[in-house]
């Protein structure tokens, strides 16, 4: 891609990107020649301003962390249990049992009825264990969600964690909030923890 691009290059050749990758170039590699002629001179260092970033200002709103699934677990009840219109949650894995057993899909059904939007995404590869009844945990969270109005959606390579709420609310960390064991063996020895943004 390198060659292709500079051959090409009729009048000039912009390079956009982090400039540390060059610092583990072997020598005489295309990398490691293209470094050479990019810092050769400050010239070739483009000027610019920055425009500020309305969308990515923090707000004044308080940032909380959560650690732990007893933490995350009243967070994501509680939010459930407020009047918002939108809900979104990312979640890679889904079992059915453990949503029971924490109480969110009460929370999900209780939300869901007093018309509440909610979209929960999770990946479809990383829910094809069988339950005892035969059907995988996707297929179970599916016939789940439809009989309280919950939207499944499926997204393939899934790895993010993330619970939004309307435009006032995010929070993103490491906790699988809808399969994650509460409590036993599989209870992670590292605590999942979560920032909690709020406008």
């Amino acid at each position: 891609m390198l060659n292709v691009a500079v051959s090409r290059a009729r009048d000039s050749f912009l390079v956009f990107g982090d400039m540390d990758v060059f610092s583990t170039a072997a020598a005489g590699t295309p990398r490691a020649l293209l470094a050479r002629f990019l810092f050769s001179s400050p010239d070739n260092a483009l000027e610019f301003e920055v425009a500020p970033r309305e969308d990515l200002v923090l707000h004044s709103g308080q940032l909380i962390t959560l650690r732990d699934a007893a933490e995350h677990d009243a967070f994501l009840l509680n939010a459930l249990g407020k009047r918002s219109a939108k809900y979104m949650i990312v979640s890679p894995w889904v079992t059915v049992p453990t949503m029971k057993r924490a109480g969110l899909l009460d929370a999900l059904r209780a939300a869901a009825k007093r018309g509440a939007e909610i979209d929960i995404y999770v990946d479809p590869a990383f829910n094809q264990k069988q339950t005892q009844e035969g059907l995988t945990y996707l297929e179970a969270a599916e016939t789940a969600f439809k009989e309280i109005g919950v939207t499944l959606r499926k997204v393939r390579q899934l790895h993010s964690k993330i619970v939004a709420v309307d435009d006032t609310l995010l929070c993103i960390g490491s906790f699988n909030w809808l399969s994650a064991s509460r409590v036993g063996k599989y209870v992670s020895v590292r605590p999942d923890r979560s920032a909690v943004q709020k406008k």
